[in-house]
């Protein structure tokens, strides 16, 4: 349970990073 709960928090935490970095891209794009 605690391993499942591990990559839950990773995905939460990396989640807005990659939405971070496609808001760059297109900003970069623009």
């Amino acid at each position: 349970m605690s391993a499942f709960s591990g990559v839950f928090f990773t995905m939460m935490m990396s989640f807005p990073l990659l939405l971070l970095t496609r808001v760059g891209e297109i900003f970069d794009f623009c």
